[in-house]
């Protein structure tokens, strides 16, 4: 049997980085790391304009500014007030 078929040549140092053959592999830590960036909380350039005109449910929206005030306080703890519950759309009796 011919084993040296399933052997790579070895790569010379001169040639450029673009032209070596490269392979992406799963590590434990990669497939954690993907796991949790796919359970993150949507974040990006969305308004709190477009979450009022979109966001159907007074619930949700609230949920969705209370959402940004905390990441905007760094804080998991915020108070609803008049200026939280302007930013979702909702009117005060």
């Amino acid at each position: 049997m011919d084993d040296d078929a399933s052997i790579p040549a070895p790569i010379l140092a001169s040639v450029p980085d673009g032209d070596v053959p490269a392979e992406r592999v799963d590590t434990a830590s990669s497939k954690s790391r993907r796991k949790r960036r796919a359970s993150l909380f949507l974040k990006g350039p969305i308004s709190f304009g477009w979450i009022r005109e979109y966001i159907q449910s007074p619930t949700d929206r609230l949920l969705l500014v209370l959402r940004a005030h905390g990441d905007m306080r760094h804080s998991n703890e915020v108070r609803v007030s008049a200026a939280v519950l302007r930013d979702a759309g909702i009117d005060l009796p």
